[in-house]
């Protein structure tokens, strides 16, 4: 959380919290399945998932997988950028809390990481203003935010 966080303030938007009842959501999720082949993505309108599965031999982590799609974002025309990209989940300004559970599989299906987020991002006409430009580089500012990152 702290790298996806990391990446809120580069962007200038509210930290993410750690949510338990949406952790325990998505460790029941990633358990259900951590053994099949496919994994379906969280029923629930208002919760937005990002999963990663680690097949073991690879050298990826989730967050090296969520943030490749960044150079399809077209931040000056915000409502463009391809849906459901799994960086503009992490970006989402509205989005608040975040959840995740891990499940190693007992066959070879490797790790499954799981992480939902409320109120879920990518929704169609509101790109504009959940979707902001990096911010210019403040070190004051930024100081300032990861003092409040930095704190539980």
């Amino acid at each position: 959380m702290i790298r996806i966080n990391a990446l809120r303030l580069e962007h200038g938007i509210p930290l993410l919290t750690y949510d338990w009842e949406l952790s325990d959501k998505a460790q029941r999720h990633s358990d259900k399945y951590a053994n099949k082949r496919e994994v379906h993505f969280y029923n629930n309108s208002s919760i937005g998932t990002l999963i990663y599965r680690h097949n073991f031999g690879d050298d990826i982590n989730p967050l090296t997988m969520w943030t490749i799609d960044k150079i399809l974002v077209n931040y000056t025309k915000p409502d463009s950028t391809p849906p459901y990209l799994t960086y503009t989940q992490l970006i989402w300004k509205s989005t608040t809390k975040i959840g995740c559970g891990i499940s190693d599989s007992n066959s070879n299906q490797g790790i499954l990481v799981l992480c939902l987020f409320y109120p879920k991002g990518n929704i169609p006409r509101q790109y504009g203003k959940n979707i902001l430009k990096p911010v210019e580089d403040d070190s004051i500012t930024k100081k300032n935010s990861m003092e409040e990152f930095s704190h539980p």
